[in-house]
């Protein structure tokens, strides 16, 4: 079941337009993502769909609801974190989720929040005194104070260290198993490939696709291939007896090989083998997402 809709959703500037015919879906339950350049309009998209800011055209449902009409009833199921989110320097983390609690019916308890976060020794101490990560576990204990339905991230893991960014990681994959609806925003590939169920790329205010990642990278006809890494004179020999076969040598004189199937990638073995080629290093490469990331901007700007 469809628990945010978008269709046709269009915002403008002025006279420059920010989103235009945005249409996508996230399923009930689902960890859905949205990537693109900066600039592409992720954040407008965000703020229209949770009706922060006014749309000028198109339809959403939040829940059912119109968030432009039922703005309180939306907002009382939905926890957010921007990426412009802010907190006074000097407030203390307790202090900030009792005000995060305030605007609330029904909280969840944040005492609670901070233990399971570990963030409860940190109750007294200012934000600016919090690290990155816990900054940002502290911004997740903010989201679930209203006890929603869907949360939303934009950027939450920006400016972590990799080992607290696949904290983050732990943390979203536990929303989904408490059966919130998680939808966010990253610039990073590895981070949308990990975590997410279904994935929009957002291109100069257009979505370019929206399916599952698989899907997003097949959709895209990326070969896999072969680095082939040895002195230059058996390079060029092994390059001679694949006569038949996509290869070039790159900047760094490795053997690049474009292969199709695993037959391909046994033929490769078997030359190198066959003829004692001494080789330092074959790595296999199969198309992942920052591949597609890279294949649909350039394709998207080339239509232009």
């Amino acid at each position: 079941m469809a628990i945010i809709t978008v269709e046709n959703l269009e915002k403008r500037y002025g006279k420059k337009r920010g989103v235009t015919d945005v249409s996508f879906s996230i399923e009930e339950n689902e960890i859905f993502g949205m990537v693109g350049p900066n600039g592409a309009g992720k954040t407008t998209i965000i703020e229209c769909s949770l009706g922060i800011r006014k749309r000028d055209s198109g339809n959403v449902k939040v829940l059912g609801l119109d968030p432009n009409v039922d703005r309180n009833h939306v907002f009382s199921k939905v926890g957010v974190q921007l990426q412009e989110t802010s907190y006074p320097a000097q407030a203390r983390v307790s202090e900030i989720c009792s005000l995060m609690s305030s605007l609330y019916k029904k909280p969840l308890p944040y005492h609670d929040l901070l233990k399971e976060f570990e963030l409860d020794e940190k109750r007294r101490s200012f934000i600016s005194e919090l690290s990155g990560g816990q900054r940002q576990r502290l911004a997740i204990i903010l989201a679930l104070i209203p006890d929603p339905k869907i949360v939303v991230f934009d950027e939450l893991t920006t400016g972590l260290d990799p080992q607290a960014r696949r904290a983050m990681w732990a943390y979203i994959k536990d929303l989904k198993k408490r059966g919130i609806t998680v939808f966010l925003t990253t610039h990073f590939m590895e981070e949308a490939e990990t975590l997410c169920d279904k994935l929009a790329f957002v291109i100069e205010g257009k979505i370019a696709a929206v399916d599952t990642v698989p899907n997003i990278i097949e959709s895209c006809s990326l070969k896999s291939r072969i680095e082939v890494s040895a002195e230059a004179t058996f390079i060029e020999q092994l390059k001679a007896r694949l006569e038949y076969t996509s290869c070039s040598i790159d900047a760094h004189g490795q053997l690049i090989i474009d292969y199709d199937n695993t037959h391909s990638l046994l033929s490769v073995i078997r030359v190198i083998d066959e003829n004692s080629i001494p080789i330092r290093n074959l790595t296999v490469k199969t198309p992942n997402l920052e591949d597609a990331y890279l294949k649909l901007t350039a394709t998207n700007m080339e239509d232009k």
